[in-house]
C-alpha cells in the first residue's frame, strides 16, 4: 500500500545523476533505489547539502547528496570512529570486567584506557582482540 500523503522529493547527486522519492526516505534506501549502494568502494556516508549523514537519516526535503566512500577526503575520521566502536566492543566482549575508554587520537592512532586499577593488556591480549576484531 502506497502513502498518498508522502511528499515528492527531488535527490540531486553531484555525480550529475537525480532521481525523485516520496519522502521521507532513508538515504540507505535511495542509494539502494538508484543503484548507488553497489558501486565499488563501498559508501561509508554522505554528505547532504554539504552536512555529513549516516545511511540511516531519513531524507524529507528536496537536496544534493554527495556519496562518501573510502577515497573521499572525509572518509578517514568516519573510518576511524567505526574502528573505535568495534574495538571497544572487542574488548568489552573479551574483558566483561574491564571498561575500556577513547581518551583522544595521537597523530595517525587511538589512545585509550582501562578504568583504574587494571593491569595493563599482555601481548596475547592483544592478540585476542585483533581476532575477535
Amino acid at each position: 500500500m502506497t502513502n498518498t500523503n508522502s511528499k515528492k522529493i527531488t535527490i540531486t547527486f553531484t555525480n550529475g545523476m537525480t532521481t525523485v522519492v516520496d519522502g521521507p526516505t532513508p538515504i540507505k534506501k535511495i542509494l539502494e533505489q538508484t543503484g548507488q549502494d553497489s558501486k565499488t568502494p563501498p559508501v561509508l556516508a554522505v554528505k547532504i547539502n554539504g552536512r555529513l549523514a549516516e545511511l540511516g537519516f531519513p531524507v524529507s526535503e528536496d537536496c544534493t547528496i554527495e556519496i562518501i566512500n573510502i577515497f573521499h577526503q572525509d572518509a578517514l575520521p568516519i573510518y576511524e570512529r567505526g574502528l573505535a566502536f568495534i574495538l571497544i566492543m572487542a574488548v568489552e566482549k573479551l574483558f566483561p570486567k574491564r571498561r575500556f575508554k577513547i581518551i583522544h587520537s595521537i597523530s595517525r592512532g587511538l589512545y585509550g584506557e582501562f578504568n583504574k586499577g587494571i593491569p595493563v593488556l599482555f601481548d596475547e591480549d592483544v592478540e585476542k582482540i585483533k581476532e575477535e576484531m
